[in-house]
This record gives structure tokens, C-alpha cells and sequence, in this order.
């Protein structure tokens, strides 16, 4: 019988290879047993078959001498190991210090590897086995290796091995790394300067980086030691001088990465993430976001505000053009009749398109005749004839009227919301209406003051 050095001089186990041998005695001896049991023969009929006898494995175990094998097989929760004649069984978590993934073992098969002995059960039959303490001594060599890189700010290589899950949020939090040993843990904050909304837009699993180590936390056993890890701080920070080429005002290119509720995110050629808020996207009225711009799409806007301490860049693309609304009153008088686009129909009446970013109301109320009444009038992108009734240029709005009406002054349906409440408001403190006021609606002053004024004269 053939077999190699003992794990250690004095015999003993570190406290990590301990806990290994403690898990081990509480596994479920019905769930390791073998395949095929030792054959119970006598020691002297073992010796002739060349099988190693009950007598010798217990020399072996308790001298904790290592022994080769060779992989025969998958069992339940482990691997099913041929060593000095006998059928071993090696648990899972007792083969290698990296988690395996069970699609992984059969790629083990038909190879040797070397073993110790930890446990003999059932006067012999069931052998159990472990590389835990071959390996144990290069994990605290590794571990050693990677506390010096986290002191000196340096890298280190690894493959993505999988993702970390938020069970209750349920959402990808980081990324687990093969560091040879021992795992790291990269957060899916520090995978890309830009935001990552599923890891796999950063990496991809099995797939090697670079990453530099940012601390090293010792755990007992060292195959659970904490390794954070950055794969963003690799690389040269975009937004460092980022001051020096890019100013208040001015116009930058960038294609549309992301499009979210509050509004579009665009990747600069300067390698930075600014964003569109969605009513910095375009003077003009629009529905959905898609209208204005696409994923992908290149862009032009101008920058209005810079906020390096909080890395936020805010971008117009609205103001990248004139504002429609600066010279309004120049080029639209109340009473002037012009030609618009039907953009959109509402219960209350018409909105319409009189160029890019001006859309004028043309209520129902002010539409003439028994057109007022009906439904339906036009259809949207139809054009139409109106007059222009008054323009607010506060509230950017201009009320339009359709056909042979009276212009009149503002209408409290006309009104924006702000000022509807401020003339109610007004409007409740004054004396009730007279008759005369009422009948008379928005004229009522001057009939009422011409009928005051003839009875005086009689």
C-alpha cells in the first residue's frame, strides 16, 4: 500500500480545517453512503484481494496520512471516490473550497486527486473524504495575497461565477467572482460608472476582469472571507477635469441610452450619463417620450446644470432650439384669422397645432352657429381656419374661436386654473348680481348703467 505525507508535522488540524471535520459529523450517514459498501471481509481475505484492511484505513485516518483516488461516480450530495479498494464517498462541500455547480461534476470523473481520510462509519464500510485540508494551507496563501493588493490599491483577476439576488426587492444586487479559492463580491454599483440595470449589462458570467480589491474581510473558515471588489475603478474616472471640457450652455452630442418615467438618459462622448427631464424634451406637446426621441438615437442638447459633487449633469434638448412663445405677441394679434392643424379633440373642445411648439384651445363654446354643438368636427391632422381670441403669454396659451362670433374678453372656461380661482375668489366678494346683471352676462355693467342712466333723465 502506497501512500503519501502526513498533512502536518505535529498532526494537527488549523481551527478552519476543525469546523470542516464538524460539519462532516453531522452529515446524514444514509445520505453519503456509497454506491456499493466495503465488502465486510476478513482482514486477511482484504489483504490478498489488494484492498487495504479495516486495520490499516484506521491507521490511516488517525495518522492523517493523504491517500490518492480516483472518481467513479455522482452520488447524492457528493462524489463517489475509489481509493486503496475501497468505495469512498467525498461530500460536495468537502471537495473543492469554490462552490461546484452540479453540471460541473461529471467533467471530475475518471480523475485522481488527493484525499485524507476524515471518518470511517459502520465498523468500516462508509469512508469519508475530504481535500479541505490539502487546500487550506493555498486559501490563507491566497487570502494573504489579496489583503496586500486591498493595502496597495491593486487588481486582481477573476471570472464572473454568478448573481446576487435581493430575495425581498427581487432585483440583481452584485456579482459573485471566482478569485481561485475564495469568492469576491463585486456590487452592481461598482460594475460600470454608468448605471447598471441587470448585471448582464455590465458582464457576463464566466467571462474574466480585472478588478481592484477595496477590502479584505477574514472569516472563519477562510473559504467564507470577504473580498469587495470594483470593476468601474479600473478604469480612468469620467468624471475627474470633467469642469475643464464641459460648460453651462453648452451644446453636446450623445445617443439615447435609457428612457425612464422622469425622463431620457444620454450617453456624451465624454463618458458620462447626463439626463433629459421629460420637460426639458421639446416645446411641443407630445404623449410619450418615444415621440421626441428613441433608444439608441444620436442627439444634440445643451447643458443646464453641472453638478460634480453629486455627478449629475442635466441636459435640454428643448433649449437647444429658440422658445417659440419669445415673440409671440409680435407675430399674433388677438382677432387675427390664421390656418391650424388639428392636433388633438377633448370633451371641452379642439387643441390646434398653429406651428412647431404653439398649439392654441379652440373651445366649444367658441365655435359659431350649431357647430358648436356637435361632435367630431374635424378629424385630427385636418386643417382649420381660426381666429385668434387673446394670447397669455404667462401661461403660454392662446384661446382660438371658429367662425362669426362676438369677440369678447376672457371667459372663465377660457381661464387658466391660477387665475379661474383668483377671479372666484374676487368674484365672491363682491355685492350679489341684480337681474339686469345676470341676464346681460359679460355686458351687464354698461346695459345696466344706460337703463340707470334714462330713468334718471324721465
Amino acid at each position: 500500500m502506497s501512500v503519501g505525507k502526513a498533512v502536518s508535522k505535529d498532526g494537527e488540524l488549523t481551527s478552519a480545517q476543525k469546523e470542516q471535520m464538524e460539519k462532516i459529523e453531522k452529515l446524514d450517514s444514509a445520505a453519503i453512503t456509497p454506491k456499493e459498501s466495503v465488502e465486510t471481509q476478513s482482514d486477511e481475505k482484504k489483504n490478498k484481494s489488494g484492498k487495504a484492511t479495516k486495520a490499516q484505513l484506521r491507521e490511516i485516518l488517525e495518522s492523517k496520512e493523504v491517500v490518492a483516488g480516483t472518481i467513479t461516480g455522482v452520488n447524492r450530495g457528493g462524489l463517489n471516490v475509489k481509493v486503496l479498494g475501497h468505495d469512498a464517498f467525498c461530500p460536495l462541500s468537502q471537495f473543492d473550497t469554490k462552490k461546484l455547480k452540479p453540471e460541473e461534476l461529471n467533467t471530475y470523473l475518471t480523475q485522481s486527486y488527493d484525499f485524507v481520510i476524515v471518518k470511517i462509519e459502520s465498523k468500516g464500510t462508509n469512508v469519508i473524504l475530504s481535500r479541505i485540508p490539502l487546500v487550506a494551507g493555498d486559501v490563507e496563501g491566497r487570502v494573504v495575497e489579496i489583503e496586500k493588493l486591498a493595502k496597495s490599491g491593486g487588481t486582481v483577476s477573476g471570472a464572473i461565477s454568478g448573481i446576487l439576488m435581493d430575495k425581498n426587492k427581487k432585483e440583481e444586487t452584485g456579482a459573485f467572482v471566482d478569485l481561485g479559492g475564495i469568492e469576491g463580491l463585486v456590487h452592481i454599483s461598482e460594475l460600470s460608472w454608468l448605471r447598471a440595470a441587470k448585471i448582464k449589462d455590465a458582464v457576463t458570467i464566466g467571462e474574466e476582469y480585472t478588478f481592484k480589491v477595496l477590502s479584505v474581510e477574514r472569516k472563519d473558515p477562510l473559504t467564507a472571507t470577504k473580498v469587495k471588489l470594483s470593476l468601474k475603478q479600473v478604469g480612468r474616472d469620467p468624471w475627474e477635469g470633467l469642469e475643464k471640457t464641459l460648460k453651462l450652455g453648452q451644446n453636446v452630442s450623445g445617443t439615447v441610452s435609457r428612457i425612464t418615467n422622469n425622463g431620457v438618459f444620454v450617453y456624451l462622448e465624454q463618458g458620462v450619463e447626463a439626463l433629459i427631464r421629460t420637460e426639458d424634451l421639446s416645446w411641443e406637446k407630445f404623449k410619450k417620450v418615444s415621440d421626441i426621441v428613441k433608444k439608441g438615437q444620436e442627439i444634440t442638447a445643451k447643458i443646464v446644470n453641472i453638478d460634480l459633487e453629486k455627478r449629475h449633469l442635466d441636459l435640454s434638448l428643448k433649449n437647444e432650439k429658440d422658445d417659440p412663445w419669445t415673440d409671440i405677441t409680435s407675430k399674433y394679434k388677438d382677432g387675427m384669422t390664421l390656418k391650424g392643424v388639428v392636433a388633438d379633440e377633448k370633451e371641452y373642445g379642439y387643441f390646434i397645432d398653429i406651428e412647431p411648439g404653439i398649439t392654441g384651445l379652440l373651445n366649444k363654446a367658441r365655435i359659431a352657429g350649431e357647430k358648436g354643438k356637435k361632435d367630431k368636427l374635424w378629424k385630427k391632422g385636418e386643417e382649420v381656419e381660426v381666429t385668434v381670441q387673446y394670447i397669455d403669454t404667462e401661461e403660454r396659451k392662446i384661446v382660438l374661436s371658429f367662425g362669426e362670433i362676438e369677440h369678447s374678453p376672457v371667459q372663465i372656461s377660457d381661464q387658466p386654473k391660477k387665475r379661474r380661482e383668483r377671479s372666484n375668489n374676487s368674484s365672491s366678494k363682491q355685492a350679489p348680481m341684480t337681474y339686469d346683471t345676470a341676464k346681460s352676462g359679460e355686458d351687464g355693467i354698461s346695459e345696466f348703467a344706460s337703463l340707470l342712466q334714462s330713468a334718471l333723465k324721465k
